[in-house]
């Protein structure tokens, strides 16, 4: 699929404008007084920061933070407001005929809007849905493992989130460390249910408005691909439009989010990267921690070269391990054998769990191919090729965190599909729903046969294998195709 920096909004930039309607961190009160200083390097950041009067003696907000958490604070809505403000208007047009509205799920490419209509979402459709706006959209997020997040069953909800953005300028962008906390459920009905099944409520204190609190480093490039490290919360990769890829220690960012009045000066927003690679030459969008081997890393760019990250004293030690076929036939043969010439490499992951866990990957590239490798094998090929997985350019991969042998992919023209590492060539599953180019694809965390897919047509979609087929909604979508075909016939 190559670049795309200038397209749509993909999913992970949908989900961060989609994840919560966040108050601003705290009440501050700016005194603006603006130092001048040189434009050059760390100190064109500084331009940007004020004197913020903090009750910590370090002054630890950032101008640029606070002034983007008011303007989040300003443009947010939360969905319970929503919904009193309906309510109010309701009170307000008493006596007066109701009017009876239909609500029904919206279908990308089988159901129309008519002038003057637009979308909207139906807030009883979720359990939670919080949404926030950011002053720059993200192609890339990843949320970060902490500590008790899995343990928990109950509201309120924490999550920590590392995103990347694409801003207007090169010098313009950031990388974000966000603390998403006091998330409760924002669906009544859902939370009476809970009221009702347990002697504890699991929304006890919900009036409270949720809250986000963040720390920005700045970042040179487009942020195509920002990946956290499973083992270690501290380490952040990202891939940048400029052709590097870098590493950063994200440690203080995370500590001060969790005590924001903690003694001693807080942590730069422009603080160099742990480590730099710039010898891919060009940018690209693969990039996935290994999840076995603490620290390892694969990274892969739109000229189908593939790095091998392994960690050593002070660094990184970083070689090249693919490239695409017949080209560079004057360079040092590879390791592996790459995708066919002129082909970017789209996706990589290591496999998660079974066998060759943290030494198998797979790769899927804008050939229309997946690639299956064993990093333990002395041959040169890979160990399964789906030369022809898809018709179109792969653009997203997945593993499945439970069925280990399961691989999910989306390609250009809207189809996702599931193989099995063991059977070869032929998918499992073939599903053709999406109208446009699927942007990412992945698998819920425990259940075998749920995943999701999202796609340049505006959606994000929930499915699950175990789900027999409804043949007479199959006849009720064939019906409504071709009634719109009559209607614009």
């Amino acid at each position: 699929m190559g670049k795309r920096a200038g397209e749509e909004k993909t999913q992970e930039e949908e989900a961060m404008e989609a994840s919560s309607a966040f108050s601003a961190p705290r009440e501050v009160e700016v005194e603006r007084e603006r130092k001048r200083k040189t434009k050059n390097g760390a100190e064109q950041l500084e331009e940007e920061e004020e004197a913020l009067d903090f009750e910590d003696p370090y002054e630890d907000e950032y101008d640029e933070e606070d002034r983007l958490a008011a303007q989040m604070k300003a443009g947010a809505s939360s969905d319970s407001d929503a919904e009193s403000e309906v309510e109010d208007e309701g009170d307000d047009e008493q006596g007066k005929e109701e009017e009876k509205v239909v609500t029904r799920a919206w279908r990308p490419g089988i159901d129309t809007l008519a002038e003057g209509e637009e979308l909207d979402f139906d807030p009883s459709a979720y359990e939670m849905l919080h949404r926030a706006t950011m002053e720059w959209s993200c192609l890339s997020f990843d949320i970060l493992r902490e500590p008790h997040g899995a343990l928990r069953t109950k509201p309120p909800h924490t999550a920590y989130v590392v995103g990347g953005t694409q801003a207007e300028t090169s010098k313009g962008n950031r990388l974000f460390i966000m603390k998403w906390s006091d998330l409760h459920k924002t669906n009544q009905d859902a939370r009476d249910s809970d009221d009702e099944s347990s002697d504890e409520s699991d929304d006890e204190g919900s009036d409270e408005d949720p809250k986000l609190d963040f720390r920005i480093i700045a970042h040179q490039g487009t942020v195509n691909r920002v990946r956290c490290c499973p083992q270690m919360n501290r380490l952040v990769a990202t891939w940048s439009d400029l052709g590097e890829v870098n590493v950063w220690d994200i440690d203080k960012q995370v500590k001060r989010l969790d005590d924001p009045g903690a003694a001693g000066p807080p942590p730069t927003p422009h603080q160099p990267p742990k480590f730099t690679y710039k010898d891919h030459g060009v940018e690209g969008y693969a990039l996935d921690w290994n999840p076995v081997h603490t620290g390892k890393m694969l990274s892969g760019d739109v000229e189908g070269c593939v790095c091998l990250w392994e960690p050593q004293e002070g660094g990184w030690a970083v070689s090249k391990i693919m490239h695409a076929s017949k080209k560079k036939k004057k360079a040092a043969p590879m390791r592996f054998s790459g995708v066919s010439e002129g082909a970017s490499v789209e996706e990589t992951q290591w496999k998660l769990g079974g066998s060759g866990a943290g030494d198998v990957f797979a790769t899927a590239s804008n050939d229309g191919g997946i690639r299956i490798y064993d990093t333990r094998s002395s041959t040169a090929g890979p160990a399964l090729a789906l030369l022809h997985a898809h018709t179109s350019d792969v653009n997203a991969l997945r593993w499945s965190p439970v069925h280990h042998d399961l691989l999910l992919s989306g390609d250009e023209d809207g189809c996702v599909k599931v193989w099995d590492e063991r059977y070869g060539e032929v998918p499992l599953v073939v599903m053709q729903w999406h109208k446009k180019p699927i942007t990412s694809v992945d698998w819920h965390p425990t259940d075998e046969a749920t995943f999701a897919t999202s796609s340049l047509d505006d959606s994000v979609a929930l499915w699950d294998m175990s789900v027999e087929i409804d043949e007479d909604a199959e006849e009720r979508d064939r019906g409504a195709k071709q009634m719109e075909a009559e209607k614009n016939g």
